[in-house]
């Protein structure tokens, strides 16, 4: 018996179905016998060349005589829509010209294992061990994207994907096909032709006028029950994890300026809050760290809940990701609603996408100077007698941050506006109040510090909304 098992580490597997168009937005599922040889293929060609052609010969000649089996985890298909235009040298149809690219995947939850399964193929100690490192030098099976660790091991349970033989189909399972490889002795033509088949590229099918590799050869399956992707991990796992902040990149058909970043934050905040209420089952168990109220609905003091902020981190005016932090890590059920935020409505009927890229479990710290992303607003009003404007404004921010346990800036200095590659947004072009609310003057200043703060500081009215915030200065 050979065993090998993939597990993904972003939980994505990329990979467009032989026969079909990337932009048909089919995934590939499961990974197909025809794609790992290939990989395994390749992997010879281009890192163990000093690997003899015999060893690599009857570890394919295993793998290919063979149908496999699966253990497959719950899982389900998605996909990512860019917009990109066509290098027009005329500027004004450079994005009229913008063509809709897709970018199937299917989802599973990270750390859940792919198992395939050769019940009756087998290899001595040496093949093993040549194909255990051909393996491991693999770190992506299908596109690029789908980073991924593989390896042998042993089956752990009993596989729900297996060959069709004419059997009955479960309950609730599904047929599907799957690329697999035909023996050499099955394929046209001789041996070497099988070897050659395995490195044909579609430019190569298509100047010998073929629609598929000699060497492929689909197989029907039969898909067993398989449970809906559930996306979130075992509590146990979860609670040990102690994530204190979620980065989402964002995306859709329309672009968020980063001005609108309270606005960004506030929907987020309900989604969040509305997500949270329907898993609890109580909307009087909504988590103080997404609504910053306690049950009798009282505000929180002392900054207990989290701080939701739309990020341009390439500085062209827009939104492009959006960080949820707290200092207190997040429970499970916190995390399951922050796994579960997909999106927020936006104008027009459009949705902005929020698709999660990172987590983080301790907070990075640094030394130097930090300057404003989106203007500060002072929570108290400024009036006459209390002298110059900005210098008062700069002195309500040292009190801002003193008052966030931070230590307390070596330095303060004005900036006029937030400089984009679009151009110079004045900090009076951000919205600057919650709704309903009345906006106060804003400002942005350049700080620094010389012992180490947190690589995001928040301050001032609106702080959990993502005004006041500071970044590292600099690209």
């Amino acid at each position: 018996m050979i065993c090998i098992k993939l597990r993904l580490l972003t939980g994505r597997y990329h990979a467009t179905p032989w026969g079909r168009n990337v932009n048909e937005g089919v995934a590939e599922w499961p990974p197909s016998p025809f794609r790992l040889l290939r990989a395994i293929y390749a992997t010879w060609k281009r890192q163990f060349s000093e690997l003899d052609e015999a060893t690599v010969d009857r570890i394919l000649t295993a793998l290919a005589s063979e149908r496999p089996e699966y253990r497959l985890p719950p899982a389900k298909s998605s996909h990512l829509r860019s917009y990109l235009h066509s290098n027009l040298s005329n500027p004004e149809k450079r994005f009229s010209g913008r063509q809709k690219v897709f970018d199937p995947f299917v989802v599973v939850m990270p750390g859940h294992e792919i198992t395939m399964t050769w019940p009756n193929a087998s290899l001595d100690e040496g093949d093993l061990k040549a194909l255990r490192e051909l393996l491991g030098a693999m770190n992506y099976l299908g596109r690029s994207e789908s980073w991924c660790e593989i390896g042998l091991g042993e089956p752990i349970a009993p596989s729900n994907c297996w060959p069709d033989a004419g059997g009955p189909l479960e309950q609730g399972g599904s047929r599907i096909r799957v690329a697999g490889v035909a023996a050499p002795a099955d394929s046209e033509g001789s041996r070497d032709r099988w070897w050659d088949t395995l490195a044909l590229d579609s430019n190569d099918l298509a100047r010998l006028g073929l629609d598929l590799p000699p060497a492929l050869q689909y197989h029907d399956y039969l898909l067993g029950p398989v449970d809906k992707v559930q996306r979130s991990v075992p509590k146990d796992n979860l609670d040990s994890q102690g994530i204190r902040e979620v980065e989402y990149r964002v995306e859709g058909k329309v672009v968020v300026p980063i001005t609108d970043a309270v606005i960004v934050s506030e929907r987020v905040r309900r989604k969040l809050m509305g997500i949270h209420k329907r898993l609890m089952g109580d909307p009087s168990k909504v988590s103080p760290k997404f609504s910053g109220k306690d049950p009798d609905g009282v505000p929180l003091k002392g900054h207990p809940h989290c701080y939701i902020c739309p990020l341009d981190t390439d500085r062209d005016g827009f939104v492009d990701h959006l960080s949820i932090r707290c200092h207190e890590p997040f429970t499970t059920m916190e995390l399951k609603a922050l796994d579960l935020l997909e999106g927020i409505p936006w104008k027009g009927g459009h949705t902005v996408l929020l698709t999660p890229v990172c987590i983080y479990k301790e907070v990075e710290e640094r030394a130097g100077v930090m300057a404003s992303r989106t203007p500060y607003v002072s929570p108290r009003h400024y009036r006459k007698g209390r002298g110059d404007f900005l210098e008062w404004m700069k002195a309500e921010l040292v009190r801002d941050i003193v008052d966030l346990g931070l230590p307390r800036p070596t330095s303060v200095e004005p900036v006029p506006f937030l400089g984009t590659a679009r151009g110079d947004s004045p900090w009076f072009e951000f919205i600057r109040s919650r709704k309903e609310e009345a906006a106060n003057f804003g400002y942005g200043f350049r700080v620094t510090f010389d012992v180490p703060v947190p690589r995001m500081i928040n301050a001032g009215y609106g702080a959990h909304y993502g005004l006041g915030l500071f970044m590292p200065e600099g690209p």
